[in-house]
């Protein structure tokens, strides 16, 4: 859930946390509804469009 993952990202103080929109946690775009968000887990969908652009915002903004 995004509460688990909020104290998680509280735990580690050096931890940067993203939530995106109807997006599950193997990254494909998938409903609330539990069933079908489990689903989503075997299904051959692409990863959602909004995971590439956070992961290069994410890479650009790391320290070599």
């Amino acid at each position: 859930s995004t509460d688990d993952a909020r104290l998680l990202a509280a735990a580690q103080p050096k931890a940067k946390m993203l939530l995106l929109q109807g997006v599950n946690h193997v990254l494909k775009t998938a409903p609330q509804d539990r069933a079908a968000n489990i689903a989503a887990y075997a299904d051959a969908r692409p990863l959602d469009p909004q995971v590439a652009p956070a992961i290069l915002n994410f890479l650009q903004g790391v320290k070599p």
